[in-house]
């Protein structure tokens, strides 16, 4: 269970960012959410800080694709995904213009209790450090 839940949250996320509209991918994070992001140097906290980032991360008009998920359950209303996942994204220099990027993720999805709806609370996503 725990599993295709957390699945669908990860998958979900990833649906809503190869839009690349920035809105509905703010309905996934929480009011006061972290975001440790891909390509961001510093820590990104609420949604004014993820808004300003995910404008700019989505001129690369990103695709991924989950390769790994280690799910956690935390109690009814919370959920860890760790894992992996290949971002495709746009690059000026290579001779497609796309490249591939190797990216491990956590995420920690908790519960509104009132709506039932899942929100994202923290988002750690690294580029994977090569061998």
């Amino acid at each position: 269970m725990e599993t295709n839940l957390a699945y669908e949250l990860v998958q979900g996320w990833i649906d809503t960012v190869s839009e690349h509209e920035v809105e509905p991918i703010l309905e996934w994070y929480d009011k006061d959410a972290i975001l440790l992001a891909t390509l961001g140097p510093e820590p990104l906290v609420g949604l004014d800080e993820i808004e300003s980032y995910f404008q700019t991360f989505l001129d690369y008009e990103p695709l991924a694709e989950i390769t790994y998920l280690y799910p956690q359950r935390l109690g009814m209303n919370i959920i860890v995904a760790d894992g992996n996942y290949t971002f495709e994204l746009n690059d000026e220099d290579s001779e497609d213009g796309r490249k591939l990027v190797e990216a491990r993720f956590t995420f920690v999805f908790k519960r509104n209790s009132r709506d039932k709806t899942w929100y994202i609370t923290s988002h750690h996503s690294s580029v994977t450090p090569e061998e």
